[in-house]
Formats: C-alpha cells, structure tokens, sequence
C-alpha cells in the first residue's frame, strides 16, 4: 500500500495522482553514456577502467533516483494536497485546500517542449508557505486538480465560503510571509528575475 493510500481518512477520496518526469533520469544516464563512449573508443587498460567507472557509478546514481521516485508521492484528495518524498529521510508536507492561495506553474522551454515543470504551491500556514516540487509531470493538469478540488470543497461547504481564517485581517501577515518565501525562490534560481519584481510589486501593492 502506498503512503497516500494508508492515510487517506473516512470520507477522503484521491481525486488526482503524479510523479515527476523521467528528466531526473538523465544526469545518471548521461554518465553512463559518456562512460559506454570511452569504453568503446579506448583499447588501453586504464581507459577501460577508467569507463568501466564512470559506467559503474552512473549506475549507482541511477539506481539511487529510481528508488526515490518510487518512494514519491503527488496527490490531491478532496481535503488536501499530499506531498512525499524520500525513503530513509522523508520529507512530507500536508497542504489543506482551505490554506491554499494559489499555485503557480514555471517552466522552461524543454520543460515546456516535454511538459514537466516547478510547481510552486502558497499557502496561508506559517510553516511550509511557499513549497516548490521541481520535475512535475503535466504541471499545468496538477494545478487544474488543485483548482477543481478548491472549487469542489467550497460547494460542499455549508456556507459555500472557505475557511473563515483565510479573510482580510490575515492579508498584511500573510502578504509578508509571501514576500519572504518569494525573496528564498529568487535565491534558489527557481524564478527568474523579471518573475520575481513582477510578483513583488503585485504582493507589495496589497498591503
């Protein structure tokens, strides 16, 4: 059984489920490649071992991506969005859809060309505000997910509203810790410059 699964509750259904795309095989697989290369154009000794290395370790790297791949998981439920990844150290973050502000979707032009992006998720919670998932299969479906659910859960909701905790009295506070989350992005090189002063100047101007 997988993790979602063991922790969907009573009357939680599993509306979508991803992982990411095979791109983050191709560091290790190039390393074999280039290995596979040398191995076949070297007749000397040193520079079959020297391949028989590159060829082993790439192997190794390989290996040790797949098994972390298969211990990921991206879900969306009714109620939340289900972030896991690892096997030894696990890294699991919870994002109850009454939380979430909104999800942006970045991508480059092979990320485009492929369709696998960055998916960034904001939230009104103080830990985890801004989350990014790099490597997403079919991000811009994963964020339509998110959407439909949102719009699911607010029209089972007695009040047809979401959670009285995410008003106007919040905004300042929350505007602040999205400026922060923002500036970490930029440092991480997951946005880009113009992205970055465009968003700010939008966060900015609601304060």
């Amino acid at each position: 059984m997988s993790y979602v699964d063991s922790i969907i509750e009573p009357g939680e259904e599993l509306l979508y489920r991803t992982n990411r795309h095979w791109i983050v095989f191709w560091p290790p697989a190039a390393v074999v490649f280039f290995g596979l290369m040398v191995l076949l154009g070297s007749n000397e000794s040193q520079g079959v071992s020297a391949s028989g290395s590159a060829m082993f370790l790439g192997a190794l790297f390989f290996l040790s991506i797949y098994l972390r791949e298969q211990f990921s998981e991206y879900a969306v439920t009714n109620r939340r969005i289900i972030n896991k990844r690892g096997i030894i150290q696990r890294d699991v973050v919870l994002f109850p859809l009454d939380r979430i502000q909104t999800v942006d979707v970045r991508q480059n032009i092979i990320g485009r060309l492929l369709n696998y992006g960055t998916v960034v998720i904001h939230t009104a919670a103080t830990t985890h505000g801004t989350t990014a998932r790099d490597h997403i299969r079919h991000p811009e479906e994963w964020r339509r997910q998110v959407f439909l659910a949102i719009e699911l859960l607010v029209s089972r909701s007695p009040t047809g509203l979401r959670d009285p905790a995410i008003d106007a009295n919040d905004a300042p506070q929350r505007t602040a810790d999205r400026l922060r989350d923002l500036e970490a992005l930029f440092k991480e090189e997951l946005i880009s410059r113009e992205e970055y002063d465009q968003k700010r100047k939008e966060l900015l101007e609601k304060l």
